[in-house]
Parts: C-alpha cells; sequence; structure tokens
C-alpha cells in the first residue's frame, strides 16, 4: 500500500512538473512574438515629416504662368514595421504672382479627395469626379458640390528652393480641418 501511495505521489509530481515546465517554455517563446505583433500599439502608425519639403526651385516657377502641379516626395515613412524611402506623400499646384509671391494648393478635391485637374482653356482648377471648379486664387466657385475651396500649403523659400510642408484635410466637410 505504502509503494502504491509513494508510486502515485511520483506521478502527480512528475506531471505537475511537467505541466509547469512546458507553461514555462510556452511562456518564454509567446514573448517575442507578442512584442512583435505588440509593436506598433500606442505609436503613429504613418509618420509623414511634419518639416516642409524641397520641391522646386523659385526660378523653376514662372510669374503669371498657369500653376504647375509637382509632386511632394518625402524623404522617409514610417508605417507600422517598416520605414520605406523617398515615398510620394502627395502633390501640390504651385504658383507665383506677378509680385513674385508663391502659392501652393494641395491637388486634393476637398470633396470626395479625386485629383484636381488645372483647365487652361477656362483659366481654373476642376475635379473630374463631381465637376467642382476652383478659381485660380483657390477659392470656390459656384460649380459643383466641394463645400470650401482648394486647401493652401504652407510655403516657405530657402536658399532660392521652394518647401512645402504637406498636410491632409478631411473632406466633404465646410471647414478645414488637418486629418
Amino acid at each position: 500500500m505504502a509503494d502504491t501511495k509513494k508510486l502515485e505521489n511520483r506521478r502527480r509530481f512528475l506531471k505537475i512538473a511537467t505541466l509547469g515546465m512546458g507553461g514555462a517554455v510556452t511562456a518564454l517563446m509567446s514573448v517575442p512574438l507578442l512584442r512583435f505583433f505588440l509593436h506598433p500599439v500606442g505609436r503613429r502608425m504613418v509618420s509623414t515629416p511634419e518639416a516642409p519639403i524641397d520641391v522646386a526651385g523659385v526660378a523653376d516657377i514662372v510669374a503669371g504662368a498657369a500653376p504647375v502641379r509637382l509632386p511632394i516626395i518625402a524623404s522617409g515613412v514610417r508605417d507600422a514595421w517598416n520605414r520605406l524611402e523617398d515615398v510620394a506623400v502627395g502633390s501640390c499646384w504651385l504658383q507665383k504672382d506677378e509680385a513674385g509671391t508663391v502659392k501652393a494648393f494641395s491637388a486634393v478635391c476637398p470633396h470626395l479627395g479625386c485629383s484636381v485637374d488645372f483647365s487652361q482653356a477656362s483659366n481654373d482648377f476642376r475635379c473630374p469626379c463631381h465637376n467642382s471648379a476652383f478659381a485660380k486664387d483657390g477659392t470656390k466657385k459656384d460649380d459643383g458640390p466641394a463645400k470650401r475651396g482648394l486647401d493652401p500649403l504652407e510655403v516657405s523659400i530657402v536658399d532660392g528652393r521652394i518647401r512645402v510642408r504637406y498636410q491632409r484635410f478631411r473632406n466633404d466637410i465646410a471647414e478645414r480641418e488637418p486629418v
């Protein structure tokens, strides 16, 4: 009887020890996996540069001419686990008036986000999706469903180069609200 009791205690101990060791190994192996999947939690998923981005030389934009569409290329963008180099984050329309002041407008229609083109014939910006129209200064014309004018972008000139701070705005609302 005493041998049977010792045998049962021994089996019970081995069963508990095996379960304990298996649990410990599982816990240790799951830590790296959990860290990998939880890495982006609490962090900005997509980050683009907050600083203005160099897009063109001041001499490249002719005063009084039609606006020029230029891509805005960020040197680095972080997206959850990835870091990408030289990514086109959007585009803008640049124009220079006779006084030499450079203005930039987002090439995104404030209605539903379609790409806005400049029409040489009517000398204004047009959205091909829903026929919204915008004057050369970016203000909304009576045509189309857009609730506001084109979104202006912050422009700075450093060492003869035009820098634009690219920003996205919420679509289909009357006020400009950064996203």
